[in-house]
């Protein structure tokens, strides 16, 4: 039995500690895996792959190299993209959230964006090739904040 035992436990360690890089298709169609850092070395996002209409919330990609990206309907809510190259990626009908962090450390919230905003800086400042028809939904916290206070006011009597 401890024999067993021991078996499990390596083979369950040496299982989890293959990590799984994740790729990205380009916007020519090839795909790039594992991701790379903007040093040229793996980066250690293992997360979902990143494809069109991938669901990335909460995915880790500071400094990550994502140039020619085709991230088409993919949701990057409360994603960290701080340092990351979008240069050329398509992010057509992307959904981002206020909790967003782009590529200049600042969360979409900071930068106050609408949908508008948020596409003209993505084009402009990250060289984005292309995004249209962004999706911006607000970050839980805030919905719940927003309850709270319809709630507390349907209690106040005038």
């Amino acid at each position: 039995m401890y024999r067993f035992t021991v078996l499990v436990v390596f083979v369950t360690l040496l299982g989890g500690s293959i990590v799984q890089a994740a790729s990205y298709e380009k916007t020519d169609g090839t795909i790039v895996g594992p991701i790379l850092d903007n040093n040229g070395s793996p980066h250690s996002y293992s997360g979902n792959n990143l494809e069109p209409g991938a669901n990335l919330p909460w995915a880790w990609l500071p400094n990550a190299d994502l140039a020619y990206a085709n991230l088409a309907n993919a949701d990057l809510s409360d994603a960290i993209l701080a340092n990351a190259d979008l240069s050329g990626a398509i992010l057509n009908s992307a959904t981002f959230s206020t909790g967003t962090t782009l590529k200049d450390g600042q969360t979409v919230l900071q930068h106050a964006f609408d949908a508008a905003g948020l596409t003209d800086y993505l084009l402009t400042s990250e060289g984005v090739h292309s995004a249209s028809n962004l999706t911006l939904v607000p970050e839980p916290a805030s919905v719940l904040l927003l309850l709270t206070g319809l709630l507390l006011l349907g209690r106040v009597r005038f």
